[in-house]
């Protein structure tokens, strides 16, 4: 994923990637090296197009779908390229260097190339289908029809498209333009309510299996889909302070900018969300999957909960673990 890379400059560890199925897609932590000392080094990471860029030793990539340069005093500057590997039930998904996509995988599952495969600069998976967006806006696909390879001529003719998601069964989208949400392929995510897809103001779509949620620039937020978590209980919906939404496999979590999380979903999924956790104020960071979450405090420590059978239960995370997490200092 590298560019312009040589033996004096910096060495940048960490992956780029777009979004398959939105629990399973959070953004990924970038580290700047001393190629020889493996010692953090201090960097400014600047997206394409970008003016000022972000300084720290580690970097939350918000943008996979842009080049990201890395500097720092004394090394080479080393340049990433975008995201271009992602999976999808029996595919696997490559972006080329010339922008082109090509996939393998499972026999009996490859489907014809897409047409005109050219300048992509992003790729998202559902179930066996996958979709990509290039720099002029347009949308191409391939894979099974039924999981959203069947693009509506509604999508074909946008191209104001800011953002893609999946939940697994369908894509949602989310654009510049009127209506700003849409959502196509498996029935899995019902018809975007009127209201929401009249929405001028929002930042962010985020999906789990059967729902949808929406953020705006005020902090609120706004869902649909399935009854146990495709509707904000009363008193989430009347937040206005909401920074992140974090979807799990069967609901969503969402993080507040006073360093607080709240949680709504299916509890024979999820589980019980703790007490002991809703009342912390100091949560920098979340990531959810898909029945339990984990969650990042300022102090370098972590928590867990959701389905102790699978990861949600604070007893399994390593005793070496606990306060050796540096916080990210600089986000996007």
């Amino acid at each position: 994923m590298m560019k312009n890379l040589a033996n004096d400059a910096l060495l940048v560890l960490g992956s780029r990637r777009t979004y398959g199925i939105s629990y399973a897609a959070s953004p990924t932590r970038l580290v700047a090296l001393d190629p020889i000392s493996r010692q953090p080094i201090v960097a400014i990471w600047t997206y394409d197009g970008d003016v000022k860029g972000s300084e720290g030793d580690a970097f939350i990539d918000i943008s996979p779908m842009r080049l990201l340069t890395v500097s720092s005093a004394g090394y080479l500057p080393v340049t990433l390229n975008v995201a271009n590997a992602i999976g999808c039930n029996n595919l696997m998904n490559i972006r080329t260097d010339d922008g082109s996509v090509t996939f393998f995988g499972a026999e009996g599952f490859l489907p014809p190339q897409p047409a005109d495969n050219h300048d992509v600069i992003g790729i998202f998976s559902s179930t066996n289908s996958a979709v990509a967006l290039r720099s002029d806006g347009a949308v191409i696909s391939w894979g099974e029809p039924q999981y959203g390879a069947s693009l509506p001529y509604s999508v074909t003719e946008r191209r104001d498209i800011i953002q893609l998601t999946s939940d697994g069964g369908a894509f949602v989208l989310l654009g510049t333009t009127a209506p700003y949400v849409e959502s196509w392929g498996y029935d899995s995510i019902p018809v975007v309510p009127a209201n929401i897809a009249a929405m001028t103001d929002l930042v962010a779509v985020h999906a789990t299996w059967g729902a949808c949620c929406v953020r705006n620039n005020q902090g609120e937020i706004f869902a649909w889909g399935e009854s146990s978590y495709g509707a904000t209980p009363p008193a989430i919906s009347e937040l206005n302070d909401v920074v992140d939404i974090i979807p799990g496999g069967t609901g969503f979590a969402i993080l507040r900018s006073t360093g607080q999380v709240m949680q709504w979903g299916m509890e024979n999924q999820q589980g019980v969300f703790p007490a002991e956790i809703a009342a912390l104020t100091d949560i920098v960071r979340v990531i959810g999957m898909s029945s339990y979450y984990v969650a990042l405090r300022s102090n370098g420590s972590i928590v867990a909960w959701g389905n102790i059978h699978s990861g949600g239960d604070n007893r399994d995370i390593p005793e070496g673990v606990q306060g050796n997490i540096s916080y990210i200092k600089s986000i996007g």
